[in-house]
């Protein structure tokens, strides 16, 4: 039985190693982040070892080291093991039940939210221009709707029947007219992107480049993030490319002008911001994802050092970690056409 196996081996491969959770879970220090190196009796990972409807699961307390338990982190975990039959029980359990589990991630709340309609209109058509226009393409109102960018506010919300907002009525009207949205994982919230930003005088409290939009009043969610639908196999040997940059914007440009549009096993997101190590987190963690290259695609005014940090917490997990700036003359970001990228790279 895998979790007899897997119990007795880590036992014996870890001194430190102790049953938890009524034999269901094993505790031990975390060989990723080198915890309690002082305190030989303090354990902060926890590998939970299954059962017949989930995989084994690993998870730190002190650090990002989470998702599920495959054979090659059993391998980093230990160095070198030549169980090999272990790791080919855990290998085809995983496989069994990632392909017949439709719950094997934890989940956020969802909300049953369509953007499906665009309002053929003046304003419709100028924004799109805009769009089209800064980052040099041909994009279409399908493209819009597919890429979960919305054009306008009421459109979203009338569509849906939302008829309670969650901003005063003036504020509601300046939203839609000046501002495009980017809406999040769990459909849920939008990050508005100001369109006027500096050249319309609007109230205080939106006259800024991004504006955060609650949909739904008690909307609680840690998936705020935009990110554009792909086609990602978690059992694929072929890694998924996690892509990340600062606005919505940055991260459609990068989508279209430098990866042609590839959805499959690719990730695109954008943070709103510079929160890159939280998003880095959600995609470790939540989604429970080891398989992975993250990418991260900087605004010129941030410095190495500040991403650095991040590879030094993924190092540990044998995850790679890309820095991307935009170094062509006179562009500080990549929300702008093809030809005014030169993407320089950066192994950290």
């Amino acid at each position: 039985m895998l979790q007899d196996k897997l119990r007795d081996f880590l036992k014996k491969k870890f001194p430190d190693a102790r049953d938890a959770s009524g034999r269901k879970e094993i505790a031990m220090r975390c060989r990723f982040c080198g915890d309690s190196q002082t305190d030989m009796s303090a354990r902060h990972l926890y590998i939970s070892l299954g059962d017949d409807s989930t995989p084994p699961m690993y998870n730190c307390f002190k650090c990002p080291a989470s998702g599920i338990l495959s054979p090659e982190i059993l391998q980093r975990l230990v160095d070198c093991t030549e169980d090999g039959e272990l790791l080919s029980i855990l290998r085809n359990s995983n496989l069994k039940i990632i392909r017949s589990s439709k719950n094997i991630i934890k989940k956020t709340q969802a909300y049953h939210i369509h953007n499906t309609f665009i309002t053929d209109g003046v304003l419709s058509k100028a924004k799109l221009r805009y769009i089209n226009k800064r980052l040099g393409l041909d994009l279409s109102y399908s493209d819009i709707l597919e890429n979960k960018m919305v054009l306008n506010l009421y459109d979203l919300l009338n569509k849906n029947r939302i008829t309670k907002f969650t901003r005063y009525p003036n504020i509601m009207d300046q939203l839609n007219d000046c501002f495009m949205g980017f809406l999040s994982m769990d459909n849920g919230f939008l990050s508005l992107r100001n369109m006027v930003y500096k050249e319309k005088e609007l109230t205080k409290s939106i006259n800024l480049r991004y504006v955060n939009y609650n949909i739904f009043e008690d909307g609680i969610s840690n998936r705020k993030f935009y990110a554009i639908p792909s086609k990602c196999n978690v059992t694929s040997i072929e890694p998924i490319n996690i892509r990340i940059a600062e606005g919505g914007y940055d991260i459609n440009s990068i989508f279209y002008n430098l990866c042609d549009g590839n959805r499959v096993q690719n990730i695109y997101t954008s943070v709103g911001g510079k929160a890159y190590l939280n998003v880095v987190r959600l995609y470790l963690t939540d989604f429970g994802l080891s398989n992975v290259i993250f990418h991260i695609y900087t605004d010129g005014d941030v410095k190495t050092e500040s991403i650095k940090f991040i590879s030094n917490i993924l190092k540990p997990l044998g995850i790679p970690l890309y820095m991307h700036r935009n170094v062509f003359p006179g562009e500080k970001d990549f929300g702008v056409p093809k030809n005014r990228i030169k993407d320089q790279i950066i192994k950290l």
